[in-house]
């Protein structure tokens, strides 16, 4: 292993250690929210009881990936509206 590999892997274990302990308590709670924290865009869970609030920063591809869940729940919302 080079030391561009292991710099590399030691960086995908921290991400890993990051996005593991967010999701800990995001799975806990019932809500959570989208926040700017300029120039990022940051998922925050709502404290609940004895959790408290969590933030994971979200890096351009996740962001991505939240958009387009969030398009398709768009969609489907106007959809479900036309239905009415």
């Amino acid at each position: 292993m080079t030391d561009e590999d292991l710099e590399k892997a030691n960086e995908l274990r921290e991400q890993i250690r990051e996005l593991s302990l967010f999701l800990l308590t995001a799975r806990k709670v019932w809500t959570g929210k989208m926040v700017i924290i300029k120039p990022r865009l940051c998922f925050v869970t709502n404290a609940y009881g004895a959790f408290r609030s969590k933030e994971f920063e979200l890096n351009n591809r996740l962001k991505n990936k939240v958009v387009e869940v969030l398009e398709t729940e768009l969609i489907e919302l106007k959809k479900e509206l036309d239905v009415m």
